[in-house]
């Protein structure tokens, strides 16, 4: 049986987005693109083409910062302005927004904000994604207390090893915390349960990025999801 996974990306688009966007279209993987509004208005073209092939384009706020190094009024430009963006592409596209996901940069909540934006996201429709069969008790008991974004069970952290052979070792990882493998079976991780899997949209790791989900095919994992 092979291990089931669901394709998010993180930090769209950069300058090779859309090579990427179509090479995941040609293996027929799913993602919902997570996009910085400052790269939004940078490439509205490529972001219009996505959404016409049917991939769902999500919020990462306008820039990467912590929201917890921000101030309350400022983490609501960064979630608004980039909705606002994001409204305006779909309507561009002329393809409805099917739903509005929403992703905390570096996972951070906002700290003593955290109340306050969970207010923000759910008076804004955010939702999370209907992920099915995620059985990691960090992920339930994470999405128990924030129930307006999107999680992850994997990251693939492509931007912060030296060489693809640290990235596929880490596939093999056995360390039970929160993204550090994703092992078909054995050890910490249960083959019972499906992946979120984060992979990054950086101009400098684009190289990687191609033989990475060729690599996750090659080991039989299966990306699910729908192309809207």
């Amino acid at each position: 049986m092979p291990k089931i996974a669901y394709m998010t990306i993180d930090d769209a688009p950069s300058v090779d987005f859309l090579d990427k966007i179509n090479y995941l279209y040609k293996k027929k993987i799913p993602a919902i693109i997570f996009c910085l509004g400052e790269n939004l208005v940078k490439h509205k073209s490529q972001v219009i083409k996505a959404i016409r092939l049917g991939f769902i384009i999500g919020n990462h706020c306008y820039e990467h910062k912590k929201l917890s190094e921000s101030s309350l009024t400022n983490a609501k430009n960064q979630i608004l302005s980039t909705d606002q963006i994001i409204n305006g592409l779909y309507k561009k596209a002329r393809v409805k927004r099917p739903s509005k996901f929403f992703r905390f940069p570096y996972g951070d909540t906002g700290g003593k904000h955290k109340g306050a934006i969970k207010k923000i996201l759910s008076s804004n429709e955010f939702i999370q994604p209907d992920f099915k069969k995620i059985n990691y008790k960090f992920y339930n008991d994470y999405i128990k207390k924030n129930k307006f974004d999107t999680f992850w069970t994997f990251n693939i952290m492509e931007y912060h090893l030296s060489n693809l052979k640290k990235v596929y070792g880490r596939f093999d990882n056995k360390k039970s915390r929160l993204g550090l493998t994703m092992k078909k079976s054995g050890g910490y991780l249960s083959s019972k349960s499906n992946e979120i899997v984060i992979i990054h949209d950086h101009q400098r790791t684009t190289k990687w990025f191609y033989k990475i989900v060729d690599e996750l095919l090659r080991r039989k994992i299966k990306f699910i999801g729908s192309f809207i």
